[in-house]
């Protein structure tokens, strides 16, 4: 693949220095050696070039850098290697923004269904999906069950594990996902609508592949994964097997920072869908973490943007959204997102009712 990659590079310095510091990571994160310790030819084939480099504003300059695609092939573990490997171990540099080649891209393949076929799967077509999680790790298998059927019966579009649930006694995963798919099924079917379940299959890598085939034979339509606990290419595996894959951003905050580390919409709106991600969760401005609403519009314009290859994905908001904040953030992005809801649909006492209130509130937002 002849095209090249291209990242952006914030760095807090001068202008000088800053140019200085991007010729020296065009080698970091390449060849890892100094001007004239490899062959003239790899200078000019595989160490980055220095493309652009904008003015300081605030003591802060940005570069951009391009590299061969050929670094990377179709390995995700090496993109993100290439992207932001040992620039993270540095002050003051953070990657700002990303643009992968066509090639690239059509390689990984991005979302196998993103929107589109999540409201296809779904039968929702005009307003956002609702994804509603079943908690807390404690509860056994068959009550999750229970507050499964709960969500379906109220219309929930998407049910998830709760990204704490795993493989443990209280509620053994294949004894977790038979059980709420079944009852989330067969809930969904009573009321006459379409809910998909996503278990959480986030654990050890050498039985992966065991817990994604257990919840394809148990009929899930989709399945949930961490790729900041188990890796990107965890993201393509589950994909391959033909089930929709949503990601949970838990773990992503230790790589943002002001001045180092990666942007929140590089990771979450090109990264996790460029391998293959078709929703993806992230934390926005109001609820339990510190974001801005800047960041969060960001993110969620750049998960659910075009892709030169597969289906743009879907910005699922969330980390602790109140019902009533619902239709301001539908004024703000639209309708093609979805909402984790979840707290204060517990906090409810009633989840059917209160799912059927959230799908009543969102229908009415959208007219």
């Amino acid at each position: 693949m002849a095209d090249r990659i291209h990242v952006t590079y914030e760095i807090t310095a001068s202008d000088a220095q800053a140019g200085l510091i991007a010729e020296a990571i065009s080698r970091e994160q390449t060849v890892e050696l100094p001007p004239g310790a490899y062959p003239e030819h790899i200078e000019r084939e595989i160490v980055g070039r220095i493309e652009a480099q904008t003015a300081s504003r605030n003591g802060r300059s940005r570069v951009e850098v391009s590299y061969d695609a050929r670094i990377v092939g179709a390995d995700l573990a090496q993109l993100l290697n290439l992207v932001c490997g040992n620039v993270s171990l540095l002050e003051g540099v953070r990657v700002v923004d990303l643009a992968l080649p066509a090639e690239l891209t059509s390689v990984l393949g991005g979302p196998r269904l993103g929107i589109a076929g999540l409201r296809k799967v779904t039968g929702t077509h005009r307003r956002p999906l609702l994804v509603g999680a079943m908690k807390p790790v404690g509860l056994t298998a068959r009550e999750l069950a229970n507050l499964g059927a709960q969500f379906a019966r109220g219309g929930m579009d998407i049910i998830k594990d709760d990204h704490g649930l795993a493989d443990q006694p209280w509620a053994p995963f294949r004894e977790r996902v038979a059980r709420c798919s079944e009852a989330i099924a067969a809930a969904a079917e009573q009321s006459g609508t379409t809910t998909l379940y996503a278990p959480n299959i986030t654990g050890p890598s050498d039985s992966l592949l065991e817990r994604v085939a257990w919840a394809v034979d148990c009929g899930c339509p989709a399945v949930m994964v961490s790729p900041l606990l188990q890796g990107l290419d965890a993201v393509r595996l589950a994909r391959d097997a033909g089930v929709a894959v949503l990601a949970h951003p838990t773990m992503s905050g230790a790589v943002f920072s002001e001045g180092r580390g990666i942007a929140p919409h590089v990771l979450y709106g090109t990264l996790l869908p460029a391998a293959g991600c078709d929703g993806v969760i992230f934390t926005v401005a109001g609820g339990r973490f510190p974001v801005s609403r800047e960041t969060s519009l960001a993110v969620a314009r750049r998960i659910g943007g075009p892709r030169t290859a597969g289906e743009p994905a879907l910005p699922i908001l969330g980390g602790g959204i109140d019902v009533a904040d619902v239709p301001s953030w539908i004024d703000r992005l639209g309708t093609e997102i979805g909402f984790l809801v979840g707290s204060s649909l517990y906090a409810s006492g009633n989840i059917e009712r209160a799912v059927r209130n959230l799908v009543a509130t969102v229908e009415h937002s959208v007219g």
